[in-house]
């Protein structure tokens, strides 16, 4: 998320993920995040999304309880409504 319109306060202020999810109508929980850099994962947490931490462009940030790692979005699968899906 590199731009949202409202926001008044940058990654790693948790603002966009939460105003994003109102905007979707959605709990920060009911949210996957993918992130590559450490502010924007530091944010998605903050807002209690989960997040995906995509390091085919940065390093994996393994010092971050609660994140998953993957190099890419093809490595990703996740449930979504009860059903498996792959990114």
């Amino acid at each position: 998320m590199g731009y949202c319109r409202g926001c008044t306060k940058g990654k790693p202020d948790p603002e966009g993920y939460k105003l994003t999810a109102k905007k979707l109508k959605v709990l920060p929980e009911h949210c996957l995040v993918f992130e590559d850099a450490i502010a924007g994962i530091q944010s998605a947490l903050s807002a209690g999304c989960d997040v995906v931490n995509i390091t085919a462009v940065a390093p994996a940030q393994p010092t971050i309880a609660g994140i998953v790692s993957a190099r890419d979005y093809f490595d990703v699968l996740a449930y979504l409504n009860d059903q498996l899906i792959q990114v």
